[in-house]
């Protein structure tokens, strides 16, 4: 199996790339991140009906039937013109306001969040996304590190603490190697291991 964390993303901007192959339209990003009152969200309104949307949500109806101000073709001081009201709009709401307003208008959204709130994120709990595993020898704390990116139902998974140094060197020159307790111990005095 092969999986590619670009590959997927490259899939997020289909519409650009057939834009961009068949047309040689080039756009600029579409996605845009908006200070609201207690964080950050990215908006992606990709096409010109979606622009509507997002100014109906807001009450700007008047920008909403402005056809030339929605439209896609525009420049890119247009796209940033679009911004503005929306940018003014969600500064003074709360992220998940603007989110809540932003689905129900079928808009693409989402937050921008920072490590504290991906590490209260319940959903990357529940999908091990993050995995608390036990701490090394003489350590007091568990260690979070990254869970499987690729989930296989009949291959689980369970990702556990790498080794502290030398945790291993008796398994691996005594067992492995054959070495006598009396080599390992010379070993450890001359600093080897």
């Amino acid at each position: 199996m092969d999986v590619s964390l670009l590959d997927s993303a490259l899939s997020m901007v289909d519409v650009q790339l057939a834009e961009f192959y068949t047309l040689g339209m080039a756009h600029g990003p579409t996605a845009i991140v908006i200070r609201c009152q207690d964080g950050y969200v990215v908006i992606n309104p990709v096409r010109p009906h979606q622009w509507v949307k997002v100014f109906q949500a807001m009450g700007r109806e008047d920008l909403a039937n402005d056809r030339e101000f929605v439209s896609r073709a525009n420049s890119k001081e247009q796209f940033r013109a679009r911004q503005k009201p929306l940018r003014e709009w969600a500064k003074e709401r709360p992220m998940a306001e603007v989110m809540s307003i932003m689905n129900e208008a079928d808009v693409p959204n989402g937050p921008v969040n920072d490590i504290e709130r991906v590490f209260k994120d319940p959903h990357l709990w529940e999908r091990n996304t993050m995995v608390a595993v036990e701490p090394a020898p003489g350590a007091r704390n568990k260690m979070l590190v990254p869970g499987e990116v690729v989930k296989l139902p009949r291959v689980p998974c369970q990702p556990v603490r790498a080794p502290s140094l030398g945790e291993h060197n008796e398994e691996i020159y005594g067992g492995l190697l054959g070495l006598s307790e009396e080599a390992i111990s010379g070993l450890k005095e001359a600093g080897v291991v």
